[in-house]
């Protein structure tokens, strides 16, 4: 909310606020796990707003995935975004915007050559379709994600389960997957990154002693059908450039959705842009010609 000729000021909203932003990400299509999860309140999510009573544009912050909504003029959310400023304390985690056209063009702009663009697919399974049953090869046990397990598939393969959901104990009681045990050994997983009232999204990684068994088609169905019994419609998200994901969605039933882009800083370009512009400090406006604050 401008204040005066180039002083503004971004409002953190409170977790229990969060509601009045929510009707600024109803318009995008994808990724809605994430940004449900955020905005209900299951997971870790930050929010920034022009405007704490009548917001006209937002940033979500998730782990590393942030979300611009709204009004792509608002000068006051592009000049944070812009500032990406230290004083935050969120911007140093950034890995990518992911934004529909309008905020594409919006922060190209702000950003220059500093930003790349990555084009990015959303899928989504027809829950009317039927769930294709695998029955795993005799070496192969598959066992649901529990905390302990959650933890040995983010050590062993370097996934980020307690990440996204904010530590194992969050993960067991919200989220779930499947992970695939060949001689005790963890060979393949797929999981929700995140759960939202309607959508649950997936992540799957495969080790590569075991890449080429079909543990990923193995793990993923038994996912989706995870989905079903829980009422949720699973989601699939990756990479324009990865055929071979896309392939797989395809063949397990998922239904493309229209593509989006994620802009993420290129090597090299430092995620937090400023620092001593902006500030928390109410009263000292003369030291500073933006401010952040949190209500």
């Amino acid at each position: 909310m401008s204040r005066a000729k180039g002083y503004r000021v971004i409002h953190e909203l409170p977790r229990e606020r969060f509601s009045a932003a929510a009707p600024l990400f109803a318009p995008i299509w994808f990724d809605e796990a994430q940004i449900g999860a955020a905005l209900s309140g299951r997971q870790p999510g930050r929010l920034f707003v022009d405007d704490p009573q009548r917001p006209r544009a937002a940033l979500l912050c998730r782990t590393y995935g942030f979300y611009p909504a709204g009004d792509p003029h608002s000068s006051t959310l592009r000049a944070f975004i812009a500032g990406a400023p230290a004083e935050a304390a969120v911007f140093d985690t950034l890995f990518g915007y992911m934004v529909d056209d309008a905020w594409r063009e919006a922060l190209l702009h702000d950003h220059g050559d500093d930003l790349t663009v990555i084009g990015r697919e959303a899928f989504h399974f027809l829950n009317e379709a039927s769930t294709q049953v695998i029955d795993p090869p005799a070496d192969v046990r598959l066992l649901p994600l529990d905390a302990a397990l959650a933890k040995r598939v983010d050590d062993e393969l370097g996934q980020m389960i307690g990440a996204f959901w904010g530590g194992y104990a969050a993960f067991a009681a919200g989220g779930f997957g499947t992970c695939a045990l060949i001689d005790d050994r963890v060979a393949g997983v797929a999981y929700a990154i995140a759960v939202s009232d309607r959508t649950a999204n997936i992540d799957i990684e495969t080790a590569v002693p075991f890449r080429r068994r079909g543990l990923a088609t193995l793990t993923a169905a038994a996912f989706v059908a995870a989905c079903q019994e829980r009422g949720l419609t699973a989601t699939w998200g990756c990479d324009t450039a990865n055929e071979a994901s896309a392939a797989l969605a395809h063949r397990l039933g998922f239904v493309q959705d229209a593509p989006h882009a994620q802009l993420s800083p290129r090597p090299g370009i430092a995620r937090v842009r400023t620092k001593g512009v902006w500030s928390q400090r109410e009263s000292d406006k003369s030291q500073t010609l933006q401010r952040y604050a949190r209500i």
